[in-house]
């Protein structure tokens, strides 16, 4: 027996197990082949090493159970299946060639000591009429083997082949890593010893394939050779396929509106190219961040496109998906989410998305049950983030609608560190997708692109690509090419049913906000719209312009909220309900600023306290039993309107024109106000200091 099989030391006798060797030992490189009558399987010898390094973190012991295998690559899975077996019951005591040769020739298969044996299954052809197994569902074959004391092993490049009941059941994803610089320079020391150092730069050794192996190999090559050929091979082949995509996936360059993420995305793609290179490490690589926006923003499309921009192999995820799996309980929830980290890692280079993110929840007190519950799914998130060495090549990437929802342990340093903000489009960036959605149906040259987008002001690229879907029907159906006026009617729905008198009073109260916001240096007038979508009828957009927020800031931006009111006071006579009402009102955005003010935001005179108000109906129980802080706030929106009264008075005759012109247009944008108004001043304009605040869409 050769120096490379020699047993560990450790006692041979019946049922004892042999002590496991140093993991030096472990792995040492197999013996030198002898030099074959046959060309070598350059497939299996890499092959080879691939399974092993899978089963090294089980020291090649796998309790009784049901096994799902992951490789990188479809092209791998017949190769890996066909290893496994041997690898598991040999361990690295053995090389492929004497698999196959007589017994007294193969090393002792007890060196590792007595464990379960296992074997592998595959789902049968349908049509394979001559295969009795096909006619056995592969869970009852499974469960024969399980209740035979076997392992069952289903070996995959796709979770999706799987059943989902047998997702949920299985024991263990095993992930077997796709073809790497250390597998190849092994196997090349067996087929063609090298002489002088190798060039491994710009070889992607994960495209590798069977196929390519098997091509390059020459009788007699050297190891130069056989790596020139495989340069080529790489050079040629055509790429694979993302995975799991359905739909044509919308390129990264005709997105519109998230500039900032593109940039991200170019910082991402140059460091890949320079990583792949080998002259960048993975740890400079900017290899996570998280999309934050409102829904039907396109972060799962960004996700997508960057990931084709970038040629990585996209896997999608969402914690509905982790519970979905299964019973749905905690532990079919961490296989399911372990599953998909192990997908991401056996299909690297790729990118792993997990979309709406704030769904996991957080590690905050609450009932002991639910706390638990979301412990145990967060810890298991963040061990997959990072307690593995072993996630180089893999990006992630997160969306939410809610980032403060987020545990905070997912969003630091070194995780998900990097937050990009995917916000509502602008009128241009929704003219540009306008034109991109309908420039090419037929139509009858009246599109006005521009016009479009303003008048879909406050609405999502997923809400353009709806209406531009309609307006095809609608014109479809009546046999026509499409015009202006069917896109209109999309956006605008049926005509309003309100009388004169309301749109007269809508278009008062929204025409008071924007000239309340024209007026102050602080605010940036937006768009106005007396558009009605679901119950809201019109609508008026403004922001601060600064980043401080000071008390008289704060003042200001209340001003602003409650001018529509006060035009409607003021120039009508009387006010109506149409800054009250549910949640996300007028008055309902001004009292919770007012309450953060006192509360959250440390602005109160005599206040330093903090206190959370982001839990459900804890404002609504404050003004309820505490007379005092609603007293505080009354009197801050009481000192704000009367504010606003004021400026309304100042400014009668321009908000009554402008009022006229939006009944007329329907849609105004920020320039059209800017056109109209002029360099028109209020001479007893109050003066506002900047401030922080979002964009607001004021009703």
């Amino acid at each position: 027996m050769s120096k490379h099989m020699q047993m560990p030391r450790a006692s041979r006798a019946a049922g004892m197990d042999a002590v496991l060797p140093l993991e030096d030992e472990l792995f040492e490189d197999a013996p030198e082949f002898a030099k074959p009558a046959l060309p070598p399987e350059c497939e299996a010898l890499l092959g080879w090493q691939m399974t092993q390094s899978a089963l090294k973190p089980f020291n090649f012991r796998l309790p009784l159970g049901f096994y799902v295998v992951l490789v990188h690559d479809q092209s791998w899975v017949s190769v890996v299946a066909e290893m496994l077996r041997t690898v598991y019951v040999y361990g690295p005591y053995c090389r492929p060639d004497q698999v196959d040769a007589p017994p007294i020739q193969r090393p002792n298969i007890q060196l590792l000591g007595a464990r379960t044996p296992i074997t592998t299954v595959k789902i049968p052809r349908a049509d394979d009429a001559n295969n009795t197994t096909s006619r056995v569902s592969i869970e009852a074959r499974i469960a024969k083997f399980l209740g035979e004391g076997t392992s069952a092993c289903f070996v995959t490049s796709d979770l999706s082949e799987l059943p989902t009941p047998l997702q949920a059941m299985a024991d263990r994803v095993i992930e077997v890593p796709a073809p790497s610089r250390r597998f190849l320079r092994a196997m090349l020391r067996k087929i063609a010893p090298p002489h002088g150092r190798l060039d491994y730069r710009g070889l992607d050794c994960a495209g590798l394939t069977p196929t390519m192996l098997s091509l390059a190999y020459r009788n007699g090559t050297s190891a130069q050779g056989y790596l020139q050929r495989l340069h080529r091979l790489l050079a040629t082949g055509q790429p694979q396929p993302l995975a799991r995509q359905s739909k044509p996936i919308t390129p990264l360059s005709a997105l519109h509106g998230v500039d900032d993420a593109k940039s991200w995305a170019n910082e991402l793609k140059a460091d890949l190219g320079l990583y792949r290179a080998a002259k960048l490490t993975w740890d400079d690589v900017p290899s996570s961040a998280l999309f934050n926006g409102p829904s039907g923003t396109g972060k799962t499309s960004l996700a997508q496109a960057i990931a084709e921009d970038c040629q990585l192999n996209f896997i999608g995820t969402s914690y509905s998906d982790w519970q979905s799996a299964g019973s749905g309980h905690l532990g079919d929830v961490i296989r399911t989410l372990r599953a998909a980290f192990a997908e991401a890692r056996a299909r690297r280079p790729s990118v792993l998305f997990i979309d709406e993110l704030d769904s996991i929840g957080t590690r905050k007190a609450g009932s002991a049950q639910r706390e638990e519950w979301w412990r145990v799914i967060i810890n298991a998130l963040l061990e997959e983030m990072d307690g593995r060495a072993d996630n180089e090549g893999v990006v992630l990437l997160a969306a939410s609608n809610h980032p403060e929802a987020i545990d905070p342990a997912i969003l630091r340093s070194g995780r998900l560190d990097r937050h990009i903000a995917v916000a509502l489009p602008t009128a241009s960036a929704l003219a540009a997708i306008y034109h991109d959605q309908l420039a090419t149906s037929p139509h009858d040259g009246t599109l006005d692109f521009a016009q479009l987008g303003d008048f879909s002001a406050g609405l999502t690229g997923a809400d353009v690509k709806k209406h531009c879907a309609d307006a095809r029907r609608r014109a479809r159906l009546a046999k026509r090419p499409l015009t202006q006026a069917d896109v209109i009617q999309v956006i605008t729905g049926e005509e309003s049913s309100a009388s004169p008198d309301d749109l007269w009073r809508i278009a008062v109260h929204e025409c008071g906000h924007a000239i309340a916001a024209y007026n102050s240096p602080a605010l940036e007038v937006g768009m106005l719209s007396i558009l009605r979508r679901g119950d809201i009828a019109g609508s008026a957009t403004f922001k601060l312009r600064s980043s401080h927020v000071t008390a008289d800031s704060l003042h200001a931006y209340l001003i602003a909220m409650l001018a529509g009111r006060a035009a409607e006071e003021v120039l009508l006579g009387q006010v109506s309900s149409g800054a009250g009402g549910p949640e996300g009102s007028d008055l309902s955005r001004a009292t919770r600023l007012a309450a953060e003010a006192e509360f959250s935001l440390g602005l109160g005179e005599d206040r330093l306290a903090w206190l959370d108000l982001s839990q459900p109906g804890r404002l609504t129980s404050l003004l309820t039993t505490r007379p005092d802080v609603e007293r505080l706030i009354a009197t801050r929106i009481r000192d704000a309107y009367a504010a606003a009264k004021a400026l309304i008075e100042a400014q009668q005759q321009t908000i009554l024109r402008l009022a006229q012109c939006l009944l007329k247009a329907r849609v105004m944008s920020s320039a059209d106000i800017q056109r109209f108004v002029g360099e028109v001043r209020c001479s007893s304009v109050i003066k506002l200091p900047l401030a922080t605040m979002p964009r607001q869409t004021i009703h």
